[in-house]
C-alpha cells in the first residue's frame, strides 16, 4: 500500500508546470544513509518554478527505520565549476515519511555535487538534512540517466 500511494504522488507532482526547452528529465536510482540504508528512486523534471527544477524523489528505508520518504524537492544550481562538469546544487523540499505505525511531515534541506559522466549520465552525492520528524541526516548517491 506505501508504494502505490509514494508512486501516485510522484505522478501527481509534475502536471501544470512550466518547462524548458533545453531541459532535459533525468531518472535514476539513490542509495544511501548514515543511520540506515536506503534505495530509492528521483525523477528530475524540466519543470521550473522560476531559477528552480522540480525533483521529486522516493527512498525505501531498511532497518531500523523501515519506512518510504517521499520528498517532493526544489533545486537550485548555486555553483557550476568550469571546465570540469560538476555542479554544486541545492534542494530544500516537503517530505513526507509513510511508517508501519504513523505518518511524518518534515523538511529537507540538501547540498550536493553533480558530477558529469558520459553518455547523457551524471553521478550526484549529496548531504541531506531532516527538520521535523524525519530523519536528521544521510548521505547518499545517485545515479542519473536522461531521456
Amino acid at each position: 500500500m506505501k508504494t502505490w500511494m509514494c508512486l501516485l504522488a510522484l505522478l501527481a507532482c509534475g502536471p501544470g508546470l512550466t518547462t524548458t526547452a533545453n531541459a532535459g528529465n533525468e531518472l535514476g536510482v539513490r542509495a544511501g544513509g548514515l543511520d540506515d540504508f536506503y534505495l530509492g528512486v528521483e525523477w528530475q523534471t524540466s519543470a521550473r518554478f522560476g531559477p528552480a527544477t522540480l525533483a521529486p524523489s522516493v527512498d525505501f528505508g531498511m532497518g531500523d527505520l523501515d519506512a518510504v520518504a517521499v520528498n517532493g524537492d526544489l533545486r537550485w544550481d548555486l555553483l557550476p565549476i568550469p571546465d570540469t562538469g560538476i555542479t554544486i546544487y541545492g534542494k530544500a523540499g516537503p517530505t513526507l515519511l509513510l511508517a508501519d505505525q504513523n505518518n511524518e511531515v518534515g523538511l529537507s534541506l540538501t547540498i550536493a555535487g553533480d558530477i558529469g559522466l558520459r553518455k547523457g549520465r551524471s553521478l550526484q552525492i549529496e548531504w541531506r538534512f531532516g527538520l521535523g520528524d524525519i530523519p536528521d541526516t544521510k548521505l547518499g548517491a545517485a545515479l542519473m540517466f536522461r531521456f
